[in-house]
């Protein structure tokens, strides 16, 4: 059952008025599913999620999602030092493979 009234509309049976439309979509937006009481989404990071996330930003921009995500609170990332280690040591080939330098895509993940 709607919790929302409905209001009729000639030639249909159930309109959601402006407001009610107006009321849904504050709500909707209020609900995190992340958010789950409060706390983070737990995430580990691998050498291809971070590959992936550079390739995405060099193409769009703008951090993928799940950056994104981290930075407003609703994931935590995790990451291992080796995996901190293997991504150092992979970054002049991933730089290569992009076009882009080894300054630039460091200056990605430190900002980012």
């Amino acid at each position: 059952m709607c919790p929302y009234p409905r209001t009729a509309a000639s030639g249909a049976e159930h309109v959601f008025s402006p407001d009610d439309l107006d009321a849904m979509f504050t709500e909707a937006a209020e609900l995190n599913p992340l958010h789950l009481r409060g706390r983070p989404f737990p995430a580990v990071l691998d050498t291809d999620f971070i590959r992936t996330g550079l390739h995405s930003q060099l193409n769009w921009g703008s951090p993928p999602k799940s950056v994104r995500s981290a930075q407003n609170g609703s994931l935590r990332l995790f990451m291992k030092y080796d995996t901190l280690v293997k991504t150092d040591r992979k970054l002049p080939r991933f730089a290569g493979q992009r076009g882009v330098s080894v300054p630039e895509l460091r200056r990605i993940l430190n900002e980012d």
